[in-house]
C-alpha cells in the first residue's frame, strides 16, 4: 500500500519523478489514507507485548478493528459490483484497468490478504488480552 501511494505522497511534496509518473498509478482513495494510519498501531501492539500491558492491547485491538479492519470492509463495498461483473461476464466492458489489469481484482486480492491479516491479529490480540488478565487474577488470589 505505500509503495502504491508513494505517487501521491510525491506529488504532495512537488517532487516529479518521471519513472513513477509513467506508471499512472491511480489516485488513493479516503479508505486509504485510513488504513494506512491503521498500520501505525502494530507499533502500539508490539509496545504492549514488549511491556506486557494490558491495557495497551486493548487500546491495540480497537483501533485495528477500527482503522485497518473496517476500511478493507469499505474497499471490498467499493469495487464488489466491479469485481462481480469481471467474474461473471466473459468479456466485461467498461471495468478500470491499470496496466492491463482489472483494478477490482487487484484490490480483492489485497482485501483476501488484509482481512486474513487483520483477522489473525485480532484472534491473537484477543487471546493474548485474556491470558495477561486471567495471570493478574491468578496473582491476587494467591
Amino acid at each position: 500500500m505505500v509503495v502504491k501511494m508513494v505517487p501521491d505522497f510525491l506529488d504532495r511534496l512537488d517532487i516529479f519523478v518521471l519513472e513513477i509518473e509513467e506508471l499512472e498509478v491511480p489516485q488513493p482513495l479516503k479508505w486509504e489514507y485510513v488504513w494506512l494510519v491503521g498500520s501505525l498501531a502494530s507499533f502500539l501492539g508490539l509496545m504492549a507485548i514488549r511491556k506486557n500491558r494490558v491495557l495497551l492491547l486493548q487500546i491495540y485491538f480497537g483501533l485495528i478493528n477500527l482503522f485497518s479492519t473496517v476500511p478493507i470492509l469499505l474497499a471490498a463495498m467499493i469495487y464488489f459490483s466491479e469485481f462481480l461483473k469481471y467474474c461473471t461476464e466473459e468479456e466485461p466492458a467498461g471495468l478500470q484497468l491499470w496496466q492491463g489489469y482489472p483494478v477490482a481484482v487487484l484490490w480483492y486480492s489485497f482485501i483476501m490478504i488484509a482481512m486474513q491479516v487483520h483477522i489473525f491479529t485480532l484472534i491473537f490480540a484477543w487471546k493474548l488480552i485474556l491470558a495477561w488478565k486471567n495471570r493478574g487474577a491468578a496473582k491476587k488470589g494467591q
